[in-house]
């Protein structure tokens, strides 16, 4: 995670104490909590915002 950081990717981690480490997939209550959070992100990611005027 240290190299992305460093390459500029803005991260977002949500590691927890017990789950397995792909505990997202799992038919879970951590899991479906893990999926929403990261169907959220894609979401807002891939949502087009307004248009922003370049700066002079």
């Amino acid at each position: 995670m240290l190299a992305v950081r460093a390459a500029g990717v803005e991260i977002d981690d949500h590691g927890q104490p017990g789950p397995m480490h792909v505990y997202p997939p799992i038919p879970t209550p951590e899991g479906r909590a893990a999926r929403a959070v990261i169907v959220d992100r894609l979401r807002d990611a891939l949502t087009p915002g307004p248009i922003r005027q370049a700066e002079p």
